[in-house]
């Protein structure tokens, strides 16, 4: 008799029979005296359509809404059939007495092989092989240490839980609020309150309301030390905003007032504090973190991670939601040092770690915070460096270099504020310094002396230098995919600590596994777009949410609510929550749900007024996705044009003046991008098109710093009007658009005035004068 044993990838199933030994290849399975192997492309089944319960559902009516199956059936997916059938077959084979369950180690790799057990009817008794590692070693330990399937009821009946509320919740309000718009809209129970999150802060921007301020910091002397200071209140209501100058004049007055006078330190104060080293990576924060230093997409750190672990098997498990190692992994890591020492850019740090005298303890190695599977690190496998690519060599180093981490003492930093009285004015010095690096030491980072804790109290100094900055207020930033993965990880609270964070995350939407899915989706849709590292919603998804929240429907567009729905299939995992209960609460949400969606006045949300009707002279209002006449005479403008977002602003400027006066982007069927006007002829709307080397102002903005020739205002630059000359000046230098009044500043002068809004390549923003060089070219001046 023999075991069959089922992986969820062929990848997988190769790895296992290569560790096992001595097995003949056949067409669909491995074979050997006492196994055969064979394997899945992931899911093999899936939910059957609303169709195919019922044919009349294939219509999309609100009448049959919602739709309900008493008891859900799975169908096989068309494209990979045969496979499933093979298994089948090699399931009901007489000579096989038992099944192993080999799929990967978490909540969608049960549903896979359960789905697979089901659809065969089998009544073989099956074992679950649960592997977090896939070097030789970790396959051989998990064989000796298999486990009951019936141990993992619990976790199959979340699973299917899961996938069961995905269906009822995004089939019923899909067609629900489709059939109520006339326009196709995709809803869901994760993905629709993540769009939620950014539509929210979307709208906290457009509402936000800029205001001005002035900072004025000075340069002071003391014992042939320069440090700097700025101004403050120290009588301010608020101390957030006790360095702000409500006006220029206020802040000119203090400059003068100070001018040539000698200042003293009345204020001293240093401590020292610690940084214990950060915990180690679970998925979402090695997205996250992926994310802010290369850029990459979640989805994307989530493929390498797994190349690295599946097939280069020098990562362990990656779709892991736990930063913390069990217990009895301790006598494991003197192996993996071992193995990383053999890595050249790790062999120092590695050799430092051995003899380290700290020894990880409870922010390491804690089983009571380690569920079905431990943080990522490197495992015992000697990492071969030059068989990595590029990407993958980063992730590895992310993972490689957080786990040293645990082996060197808290960094320690040197924190002073200082604050020098000068013609009775106050101002603020703030220092911290590292004075040694600790766990820092992995990253490169060296100790630095402090310089404000050498000074001392009631110091003479003299002023050397001012400065008067003109600021202003900025709403809160668009979420990145790593901010956004952490307001999903928190249930929508933007948390940064580390041990906060465990504390919400049991909370959280969706899991580490599908939170990339679901920001790949609502990308998808067309509900939000990248536009550099930010993810911003587009006048769809700003439209969806604002009607749910209209209805209202806060369970489908509350982060927090659909949290807690996570929460509670955690709670079925762990067996404290029954799959009926969960199920029925499911049911009377989506009857409640589609209930208030029938009854909503969608007309009800409607926007401000943008103009006047070419057609009929009746106001044109905003209306959903669309500008529409208030006589319904026909005249309609969408707010979305070739993938343009057309604003209420746009769309007032095109009813008064006939066309808008800026170059909007558009994006042909074909994906290419392109630049037009946008105007009104014959009560249509349709595309101008400029010469891009076409003079869009005849007054000169000042004379070629090259050839002396002049210079005017074109298309996307301000340019020489020589043909012969290269000079230029693109209108957006580091996501700041140019002013024609600010080029022509720096076209006499040689310099502009500090001008903000510039944004690094780390997307961080900076403020900085634009120096014409001599030539021709451009750089910054941070000096003032």
């Amino acid at each position: 008799m023999k075991t069959l044993i089922i992986t969820e990838k062929p990848s997988v199933a190769r790895d296992l029979a290569h560790s096992l030994g001595s097995f003949e290849q056949k067409d669909n399975y491995m074979l050997s005296e006492k196994y055969l192997i064979t394997w899945a492309y992931g899911h093999l089944l899936e939910l059957a359509e609303p169709e195919d319960y019922n044919k009349a559902y294939k219509f999309w009516t609100l009448q049959k809404l919602p739709i309900l199956p008493e008891k859900f059936e799975w169908k096989p997916i068309t494209k990979s059939e045969k496979q499933l059938k093979n298994i089948v077959s090699l399931m009901k084979k007489k000579e096989i007495a038992s099944v192993i369950n080999a799929c990967d180690a978490g909540r969608e790799g049960e549903l896979i092989f359960r789905n697979i057990y089901e659809h065969a009817q089998s009544d073989k008794p099956h074992q679950r092989l649960w592997l977090s590692s896939m070097t030789a070693e970790a396959i051989k330990n998990a064989f000796q240490q298999l486990r009951e399937g019936a141990e993992f009821d619990p976790l199959a009946q979340a699973a299917k839980c899961r996938s069961e509320a995905d269906w009822i919740v995004g089939i019923n309000a899909t067609r629900a609020v489709t059939r109520r718009l006339g326009d196709l809209f995709s809803l869901g129970r994760v993905q629709t309150p993540t769009l939620a999150i950014l539509v929210d802060r979307e709208l906290e921007i457009r509402q936000f309301l800029t205001r001005k301020y002035y900072e004025l910091s000075a340069t002071f002397k003391a014992n042939k030390i320069k440090y700097p200071g700025k101004w403050f209140d120290p009588k301010a209501s608020d101390p957030s905003l006790k360095h702000e100058l409500e006006s220029l004049e206020k802040a000119t007055q203090i400059q003068e007032k100070i001018k040539d006078q000698v200042g003293k330190i009345i204020e001293l104060k240093s401590k020292e504090s610690k940084e214990q080293h950060p915990l180690l990576f679970d998925l979402t924060d090695l997205q996250r973190e992926a994310n802010k230093r290369f850029g990459y997409s979640a989805a994307t750190t989530l493929s390498i991670a797994q190349k690295l672990y599946e097939e280069k098997k020098i990562l362990t498990y990656p779709r892991t939601d736990s930063r913390y190692l069990p217990n009895d992994m301790q006598g494991e890591i003197p192996e993996i040092l071992q193995a990383l020492a053999h890595a050249k850019p790790f062999e120092n740090l590695v050799n430092l770690a051995k003899v380290s005298t700290k020894k990880p303890g409870k922010r390491v190695f804690d089983n009571a915070k380690v569920s079905d599977h431990f943080a990522i690190i490197p495992t015992k496998e000697k990492p071969k460096m030059s068989s990595l690519s590029a990407q993958e060599l980063k992730i590895y180093d992310l993972v490689v270099r957080r786990f040293l981490t645990i082996f060197f003492e808290a960094a320690i930093y040197k924190e002073c504020t200082l604050i020098t009285s000068i013609a009775e004015e106050l101002f603020e010095s703030k220092e911290k310094i590292l004075i040694d690096p600790g766990y820092r030491t992995v990253y490169g980072e060296e100790a630095k002396n402090p310089l404000l804790s050498t000074l001392e109290k009631k110091l003479s100094v003299s002023l050397t230098s001012t400065d008067i900055e003109e600021k202003e207020t900025k709403p809160r930033p668009r979420f990145s995919e790593a901010t956004l993965l952490t307001a999903m990880q928190t249930a929508g609270k933007l948390v940064d600590d580390d041990e906060l964070r465990e504390a919400l995350k049991e909370k959280g939407m969706g899991t580490p596994a599908t939170r990339a899915q679901i920001i790949e989706r609502l990308l998808h849709v067309q509900y939000c777009e990248r536009q550099g590292k930010e993810l911003v919603p587009t006048e769809k998804g700003i439209y969806l949410i604002q009607l749910l929240q209209m209805i209202p429907l806060p369970e489908l567009s509350s982060p927090e609510l659909t949290g807690l729905w996570e929460k509670k299939l955690l709670e079925i995992e762990k067996n404290q929550l029954s799959e009926k209960t969960f199920k029925e609460e499911m049911v009377a949400f989506t009857q409640n749900m589609i209930e208030k969606i029938k009854k909503a006045d969608f007309d009800a949300l409607e926007g401000s007024e943008v103009g006047t009707c070419p057609l009929c002279q009746a106001p044109v209002t905003e209306r959903g996705r669309t500008y529409l006449c208030n006589k319904n005479c026909g005249f309609k403008l969408s707010k979305r044009i070739l993938s343009c977002e057309i604003t209420p602003a746009i769309a007032k400027e095109l009813l008064k003046d006939g066309k808008t006066s800026q170059l909007l982007w558009f994006k042909s069927s074909q994906g290419k991008k392109f630049q037009a006007h946008l105007k009104l002829e014959n009560n249509e709307i349709k595309f101008e098109f400029v010469d891009r080397n076409a003079i869009l102002n005849q007054e000169p903005c000042g004379p070629c710093p090259k050839c002396k020739s002049t210079i005017y205002e074109k298309v996307n630059a301000f340019q020489c009007e020589n043909e012969a000359c290269t000079f230029k000046i693109s209108k957006k230098i580091l996501g700041r658009t140019m002013l024609r009044e600010e080029i022509m500043e720096m076209l006499k002068k040689g310099k502009s005035k500090k001008l903000t809004g510039f944004w690094s390549k780390n997307r961080k923003p900076f403020s900085a004068c634009l120096v014409l060089n001599s030539d021709g070219g451009l750089s910054f001046d941070f000096s003032r």
